[in-house]
């Protein structure tokens, strides 16, 4: 049940705990040891991970595990994603023992409200906390003030808060003293539109920050002063090396706008995945200055055709590129061809065309390939996924060449 480096070392920690004399009565013992429900995965010294299962409610599992010290011994992220908290068990996560040691803590999906965030955050602890995931609670303007008021979260790297609501909330964060560490913030559908860009900009409250998820931002048609306000002379963009901006309804003349206000310098990974950009979109992303910096790349699902394909293919400013994500965007079998043997995607580590194939015979392409020499992963699984014994029976007969034989192909 535990794998990787460590596991046996792990699970054998847990049974000596579940043996303990420590228990109020056997049956109680017994009853944690069937609810144990707990799945340990990615182990290693670096990453030591919990998930109580979905069948193991939280008292049972705060009662028989989250009060042992021991047990945090060997645990350095919690996850409780999806569980809802009852009575005072969120009273349980102020142990002082576990607030020593959890770097993460994962609530997405937990429900919580403003007054489950002051329960959370109100106390000193969590001193070692460097990565916080919130998604998915819709606490709006006020749960964010209460995380924008605490100062034991000095220590955070890496807020996620997608799907939670106010875009005031997410302004009021980047007043807040305590959260000046940050480098990695993300916000997806929070309801963002420039004018909030800019209010977050010029705050100027994470210095430091390297990755930023704006997925789902509005104001797609906004006029071309607001995107040049908004991104325009702020050095928070400075130390910006991954920006995602996927489902903003972006259009290719906002696109445009968006690429000549841009002054990313330090810029290595662009996401404008599920933008209708299209071929005249790609065309201006080729032009920008600071396309031969970038490292990653995601176009998928931008209804990119035969020329934009073609301008991508041909294009040396890419040649850095070692990802390149262009799933949902449908072409011909000959540009699947010249795909396989494109001169300037040599140092691609990972390409994505999922379901840009209409189906499994077109794969075939892949067997020709002359280029892509530097490929580790491959993401090849066709639109139309109908026959999947003919997907399987391809996929080994890729593995069986030389040239796909180390590449992981999903």
């Amino acid at each position: 049940p535990v794998r990787g480096k460590g596991g046996g070392r792990v699970w054998r920690r847990l049974v000596e705990i579940l043996r303990d004399d420590g228990w109020s009565s056997e049956a109680e013992r017994q009853m944690a040891l069937a609810y144990l429900g707990v799945h340990l995965s990615s182990w290693d010294d670096e990453t030591r991970i919990i998930t109580p299962g979905k069948n193991m409610p939280l008292h049972v599992f705060f009662r028989s595990f989250y009060e042992q010290e021991p047990f945090w011994e060997i645990v350095r992220t919690l996850r409780l994603n999806g569980h809802s908290f009852v009575d005072d068990e969120l009273l349980h996560l102020d142990a002082p023992a576990s607030q020593k040691s959890i770097t993460q803590l994962h609530l997405s999906s937990c429900h919580l409200s403003k007054d489950d965030l002051d329960i959370l955050f109100s106390s000193g602890g969590w001193p070692a906390l460097r990565k916080l995931m919130l998604a998915g609670n819709y606490m709006q303007k006020a749960g964010a003030e209460v995380l924008a008021r605490a100062p034991q979260l000095s220590t955070l790297e890496a807020l996620h808060l997608p799907h939670t609501g106010s875009e005031e909330g997410v302004v009021a964060l980047a007043k807040s003293p305590h959260l000046r560490s940050l480098h990695v913030l993300n916000v997806d559908h929070c309801f963002f539109n420039p004018a909030t860009v800019v209010k977050v900009a010029e705050c100027e409250g994470w210095p430091d920050l390297e990755d930023l998820s704006l997925g789902g931002l509005r104001g797609g048609s906004s006029g071309k002063t607001d995107w040049i306000k908004a991104w325009s002379g702020h050095p928070m963009w400075d130390s910006l090396q991954a920006l995602s901006m996927e489902s903003s309804v972006l259009t290719a003349d906002n696109f445009k706008k968006l690429l000549k206000a841009w002054r990313l310098p330090q810029l290595r990974a662009l996401n404008m995945s599920n933008n209708p950009i299209g071929d005249q979109g790609v065309e201006e992303l080729l032009k920008w200055s600071g396309l031969e910096l970038l490292e990653s790349l995601s176009l998928s699902h931008c209804s990119i055709r035969s020329r934009g394909l073609e301008r991508i293919l041909e294009s040396p400013r890419l040649q850095h590129l070692r990802s390149l994500s262009l799933d949902g965007n449908h072409w011909e079998l000959k540009e699947y061809k010249k795909l396989v043997s494109a001169p300037y995607l040599s140092s691609l580590t990972h390409l994505n065309v999922s379901s840009v194939f209409s189906n499994v015979n077109m794969l075939e392409v892949f067997l020709e390939t002359t280029g892509l020499e530097s490929l580790q992963e491959l993401r090849i699984k066709p639109l139309y996924y109908h026959n999947g014994a003919a997907y399987r029976e391809l996929v080994k007969k890729l593995k069986s060449t030389e040239r796909f034989a180390a590449v992981k192909i999903i």
